[in-house]
């Protein structure tokens, strides 16, 4: 469903797998990728967000402050994890070991109405906490650009 918002907003017909997003932005058929990644790094955030969270069973519950305009804007509350390992048992890939970081496990859609709110997420009964970050991130609702964003590490307690 979100691949289909990207195309869409990208005024693309169709759609295809892998194609590449910089900051929320649609990137199809560029050979340059580190480049847009370098280009999108120095520019400022349109956006900041500030966040602590807290961890209860097996819920994890974000404060979030947002400083900049969240008039046409939206938020999303995402635990990833990192060091992910799986050895592939069939496929293309097969006998082969994977390295996986930034995998989403658990994520929450957030209508920003204030600036200032909270946001719950249930996590996943395997997660690691001691490899999970979770991540708030601005996102236009009409272009999908990502305008701010922040990264922390989730509580191990």
């Amino acid at each position: 469903n979100r691949q289909r918002m990207y195309v869409k907003a990208a005024g693309r017909a169709n759609r295809w797998t892998p194609h590449v997003l910089v900051n929320g932005t649609t990137r199809f058929g560029r050979k340059n990728i580190e480049a847009d990644i370098n280009d999108s790094l120095t520019k400022e955030a349109v956006n900041t967000v500030e966040i602590t969270l807290k961890k209860e069973d097996d819920t994890i519950t974000a404060d979030y402050n947002i400083t900049g305009d969240i008039e046409g804007k939206s938020a999303m509350l995402v635990v990833v994890e990192n060091h992910i390992v799986t050895e592939v048992k069939a496929g293309e890939n097969k006998g082969k070991t994977l390295s996986h970081h930034g995998v989403a496990r658990a994520h929450q859609a957030i209508e920003l109405k204030e600036a200032k709110g909270q946001a719950s997420v249930t996590l996943p009964e395997d997660l690691k906490l001691k490899n999970a970050e979770a991540i708030v991130f601005i996102q236009d609702t009409e272009t999908l650009a990502i305008t701010g964003a922040k990264r922390i590490a989730l509580p191990n307690k």
